[in-house]
């Protein structure tokens, strides 16, 4: 949006700056050679008149120049730098008597800005025009096409309807109208000081309002000039609900622009520019992310917050440091509150390719884990404090292909907490009761400790040491986590201890965890019992008679070739 503002204004600075010497004879001639000799002696450029030119008293003194065309600056193309199918010019009828021809104001119809960076860094919009004038300049269902040839990347404004105006060099510079990006209208008002400021390169305060759907807020700030770029200090912007206040530097930059700003936030919202996050009902999202903004621009961004907040995830207060370089994204946020415990964080984007690469590392300390986990990924079946340490990376363009190369480590450490909507103390009571099917539901499994170790490639995360300990079960186990269908596959051992630690069911029966992560089924795997007979028949002295009965019964339903060899000598015993 700034380069449109720059870029407009720098073209009315070098038509309202003319002053062409007006003879009696010949009128329209005289002034046409004199205005295209004038353009090519104060910018280098070639300025073309293909159709009519004609002059009107009324309803004041106005010039009316139709098929115009401006070429660009040697080092670019042969793209012109700016056509119209029509101009009208407003001038000083005095001026043009005492034989000046003073412009006050214009009205371009249909214009075609096209503003360039070449390989060299180099820009099209530089015309190095006097001070600018007093007067009212307006555009209509025009279009500015922006391309940089050292970053490959482009964008247009289209339906551009702009009025630009000052009464005098004392008053305020308004701008306002309206441009299409996106296929969204966006409508602008905003005013600066005053042109005398401005032209002075002195401070000049100025107030912004941009009103769209996607692109909205307010802006506002005391504008400087500087050598290589501008600087807009004690900054307010408010923006999707978000107010921010700081500094901001913009330097013109040989390959890129760069910005440098320092922002205090009251919360920053992400959800806006990121997208929600997965959830049970859709999954993660095949909405393919651009990133290839990054190459647009380099800078480094401090930012402190009062919160984050990322879909349901909300945090407390947050400090933010980003360093964007050729396209290569680095953010670091070294303290981070977050659901009663702290985080470090780290995200690397290197958007240099279609494929994104991302990376995203850190640790999470003392956090409470239901809400946390509920919030970040809609899993409600754990709770009690958790520490995370994860080192984790993944390439794509969006959600779910990142989620399918996933790939790299995290370690999960719960206390004090529970296992919820399942009771597994009470399912192994059950079975030493000679229960075998029916179990019921709900209910909660506490622990002291429970830890799980993942290794992550693929989209799949595989652990090996699942480990539960510190209430009525003790745990140990392994298994699986597809990210993308968002599943699991865990086959555990719980044993029922009693006082001292020591197992009081006799016999050990694994247990499957299984299904949407969400809403797994979590059920006994009682013909797995007979993968080891050998455990099964030392720990039969200590079952019930009716657990012995139910294992029988449940030794009648095995298929496998184990379980058939030792279906004779089971009832045989019993």
């Amino acid at each position: 949006m700034s380069r449109l503002y720059f870029a407009v204004i720098t073209i009315v600075g070098i038509l309202i700056t003319f002053t062409i010497p007006v003879q009696a004879q010949d009128f329209t001639t005289i002034v046409r050679d004199a205005v295209i000799a004038s353009v090519k002696e104060k910018t280098g450029r070639t300025l073309v008149i293909n159709g009519e030119l004609s002059f009107s008293m009324k309803p004041s003194p106005q010039m009316t120049a139709k098929q115009v065309i401006l070429s660009n600056p040697e080092g670019f193309d042969e793209t012109p730098f700016i056509t119209m199918d029509q101009i009208v010019i407003s001038f000083d009828l005095g001026a043009a008597v005492a034989g000046n021809f003073n412009i006050n104001g214009f009205v371009m119809q249909k214009p075609v800005i096209n503003l360039m960076v070449n390989k060299d860094g180099g820009n099209n919009w530089s015309f190095g025009a006097k001070a600018l004038q007093a007067g009212v300049f307006e555009i209509f269902d025009g279009r500015v096409k922006y391309s940089n040839a050292r970053s490959a990347t482009s964008y247009e404004f289209s339906d551009v309807n702009l009025k630009i105006s000052a009464a005098t060099q004392t008053d305020p510079l308004e701008v306002t109208g309206s441009v299409k990006l996106n296929d969204e209208t966006v409508t602008l008002t905003s005013s600066f000081t005053t042109l005398e400021l401005l032209n002075s390169g002195e401070e000049a305060r100025i107030n912004i309002k941009l009103g769209g759907k996607q692109m909205s807020g307010d802006f506002s700030g005391i504008l400087t000039q500087q050598k290589d770029g501008l600087k807009l200090a004690k900054a307010r912007l408010q923006v999707d609900g978000m107010t921010a206040i700081g500094d901001v530097t913009y330097k013109y930059g040989k390959k890129r622009p760069y910005i440098a700003a320092n922002f205090k936030l009251d919360k920053l919202d992400l959800t806006r520019y990121l997208g929600t996050g997965a959830r049970k009902t859709t999954g993660w999202s095949k909405q393919n992310v651009d990133f290839s903004g990054l190459m647009s621009i380099d800078g480094e961004f401090n930012l402190s917050t009062d919160s984050v907040q990322y879909d349901k995830i909300n945090t407390g207060a947050a400090t933010l440091v980003a360093k964007l370089n050729r396209g290569v994204l680095k953010v670091n946020m070294p303290k981070l509150v977050l659901y009663g415990g702290t985080a470090r964080l780290k995200l690397s984007v290197d958007g240099r390719k279609p494929k994104a690469a991302v990376a995203f590392s850190g640790n999470v300390k003392n956090v409470k884990a239901l809400p946390f986990l509920l919030d970040a990924a809609d899993l409600r079946k754990i709770s009690g404090r958790a520490n995370i340490d994860f080192n984790l990376a993944a390439t794509g363009q969006s959600q779910h292909a990142f989620m399918q190369t996933l790939r790299g480590t995290a370690d999960f450490n719960f206390r004090k907490g529970a296992l919820l909507g399942v009771n597994i103390g009470r399912i192994l009571r059950s079975i030493k009761k000679g229960k075998t099917s029916g179990f019921a539901r709900g209910g909660k499994t506490p622990f002291g400790k429970f830890r799980a170790k993942f290794g992550f490639r693929k989209g799949i995360g595989t652990n090996k040491n699942l480990r539960m300990s510190g209430g009525e079960v003790r745990i140990t186990g392994a298994g699986r986590v597809r990210m993308p269908p968002r599943t699991l596959s865990f086959r555990v051992n719980p044993t029922l201890v009693g006082k001292g630690g020591i197992s009081v069911l006799g016999i050990n029966v694994p247990i499957i965890i299984t299904g949407p992560w969400a809403n797994p089924q979590v059920y006994p795997d009682l013909p797995g019992v007979l993968d080891a007979p050998e455990i099964a028949l030392k720990g039969l002295a200590t079952v019930g008679k009716e657990g012995v009965k139910g294992v029988v019964g449940v030794v009648d339903t095995v298929t496998t070739p184990i379980g058939k060899i030792l279906k004779a000598p089971f009832k045989k015993l019993f």
